[in-house]
């Protein structure tokens, strides 16, 4: 029963990792496109990676991605 506990985490935190990294890169490629006028991803696409385990890598894409005046990890009105 361990074991069995054991790899449905590993599962689990393997598959987070990956949809967090496919989430991560499709934001930066939808970022890149935004900045040359091309076919954007669609934001439906980006929402469900981000619902169906890439959470995390859509919160850093959100954080290292944007491009405004001031950082957002500086900015006073950021909070969690």
């Amino acid at each position: 029963m361990l074991l069995l506990t054991v790899v449905v985490n590993w599962i689990f935190f393997i598959g987070a990792s990956v949809m967090s990294v496919m989430a991560f890169v499709n934001m930066a490629i939808d970022k890149r496109r935004a900045e040359n006028g091309g076919w954007r991803i669609a934001e439906r696409k980006l929402l469900m990676q981000t619902m169906a385990g890439g959470f995390f890598g859509t919160f850093l894409a959100m954080i290292f991605l944007v491009s405004h005046d001031s950082p957002l990890l500086l900015s006073s009105s950021f909070s969690i």
